[in-house]
């Protein structure tokens, strides 16, 4: 298996943004500071898109039509 590492830098009060191996970034915010999605937004956001995902991959392999989700 492939070691990943993430990069996190610190932009001041409680604002950070995080770039991951493929130059994608995140930021992320407090409620308070209000420039970003709160880190645990983030995680449910990663949720999300890893059972979107697992559903649209299974819909494919059984070959069905999905125009929603």
């Amino acid at each position: 298996m492939t070691e990943k590492r993430l990069h996190v830098r610190h932009e001041g009060g409680m604002r950070f943004v995080a770039r991951t191996p493929e130059g994608h970034t995140a930021g992320m915010d407090s409620g308070d500071g209000g420039t970003a999605a709160r880190p645990t937004e983030l995680v449910l956001a990663g949720l999300a898109g890893c059972t979107g995902m697992d559903v649209a991959s299974l819909m494919v392999k059984k070959r069905q039509d999905v125009r929603e989700y």
